[in-house]
């Protein structure tokens, strides 16, 4: 079957990109080899941090452009997708990342309150640290609710004229001044002008078969959920910020309950 564009990976950057490419009046086909919402990717989970903070000024700018997208997404499909909590970031004081943070901020003229930890502990009874940290408060900091965002990407590009094949991997790959050619392990055999590849862990070596030799190593980031003690404070959406912690040569994160009982950290 011939179509203009295939996409192969329906995670969320796949998605995206098919429904940004059926919008422009491509004719769009989109592969997964798994069935919707399963867990081998890396676009499953309740939620994903958001955030301006940053100390790469690009990576500042993109998140602008990325807040706008997915306030227009929900307005698109009227459902809540970006929760705004507030985003911490903690080191210890004259800390050098978080003053690269202040400074990228600052340029891109994102407001942000420094807070020493008393301050800090004060405003977030939820949080302990050390006298001698510090902190940087972005208000615009949260969460983005990964498999609700997911559903609507993929319900959204298939209104506006995705086809969408799922269950069945991309065993072939080839490609030539026509086009591109590609077998499925159902048999199914597709035919494109371009080929969008978007399968995260996978894309090294279906890009190998094109002689494409993408320099990417594929790791496993652990992380978990802790239950809660219930000690009068809260720790779900609304009564905790996002966190990212400094204070090691191993930075941890972690966001407040959405789904899954417990703060998730990593």
């Amino acid at each position: 079957m011939k179509h203009e564009i295939v996409v192969v990976g329906a995670g969320a950057m796949g998605s995206a990109a098919a429904l940004a490419l059926a919008r422009r009046g491509c004719s769009v086909v989109m592969v997964e080899s798994r069935l919707p919402g399963h867990q081998a990717g890396s676009s499953h989970g309740d939620g994903r941090i958001i955030r301006y903070s940053y100390a790469e000024p690009v990576y500042v700018a993109l998140a602008r452009r990325a807040y706008a997208g997915w306030q227009a997404l929900e307005r698109a499909a009227g459902v809540t997708l970006l929760e705004t909590t507030g985003g911490l970031d903690l080191g210890p004081r004259d800390s050098e990342i978080l003053a690269g943070l202040a400074t990228a901020l600052a340029a891109q003229e994102v407001r942000f309150e420094p807070l020493t930890a008393q301050a800090l502990m004060q405003r977030f009874p939820q949080i302990r640290c050390a006298a001698g940290s510090e902190a940087i408060y972005q208000a615009d900091g949260g969460v983005v609710r990964a498999d609700r965002a997911w559903a609507v990407l993929w319900r959204l590009a298939a209104a506006a004229g995705v086809r969408i094949a799922v269950g069945s991997a991309v065993e072939t790959l080839e490609a030539d001044d026509a086009g591109v050619a590609i077998g499925l392990a159902s048999g199914t055999r597709l035919t494109a002008r371009h080929l969008v590849l978007a399968a995260g862990a996978w894309n090294r070596s279906l890009a190998a078969q094109l002689g494409l030799d993408l320099p990417l190593i594929t790791t496993r980031e652990h992380l978990a959920y802790f239950p809660v003690r219930p000690r009068g404070v809260g720790h779900g959406l609304g009564q905790m910020p996002t966190i990212i912690d400094y204070h090691s040569d191993d930075p941890f994160y972690a966001l407040p309950q959405v789904s899954v009982p417990g703060v998730k950290c990593g």
